[in-house]
Order: C-alpha cells, then sequence, then structure tokens
C-alpha cells in the first residue's frame, strides 16, 4: 500500500506509471523496479506539482542461514 500524506482536504490523487502521459486513481506495483509520479488535484479543479520516485519491490522471501556447530 502507497500512503500519500500532505494533501489538501477532498484532493484526488493521481499516479502515472508511464512519465506522465496517462493518469490514473490507483497503481499496481510489480515485482521489481517501479516509477511513479504522484500528483494532487485540488476540489477547484487546480492540478498541483507532481512528484516522482522508483522503489523496488521484492516480494521473495530470502531462505534462513542455519549454522550448525558440534
Amino acid at each position: 500500500t502507497l500512503a500519500i500524506s500532505g494533501t489538501e482536504a477532498g484532493a484526488a490523487i493521481s499516479y502515472s506509471t508511464d512519465g506522465g502521459t496517462t493518469w490514473t486513481n490507483s497503481f499496481n506495483a510489480v515485482e521489481g523496479d517501479n516509477s511513479v509520479i504522484v500528483r494532487a488535484t485540488d476540489v477547484a479543479g487546480n492540478t498541483h506539482n507532481a512528484a516522482a520516485f522508483t522503489f523496488t519491490l521484492d516480494t521473495a522471501t530470502a531462505a534462513p542461514v542455519v549454522a550448525l556447530a558440534h
């Protein structure tokens, strides 16, 4: 889950995963590298500056390491 904070009450959050060509009200992260641009539109219809960020989604569980001593 992506948590967005610091927006005006009633603002609509939009996401773009294609460099800002298209915008949607949600997105699904994929395994591996992700690039997302986020913007807010207030209730008056003003679109605020977009913020871009990247992250890596890694859902693989690492195998436990066991050391045996004798």
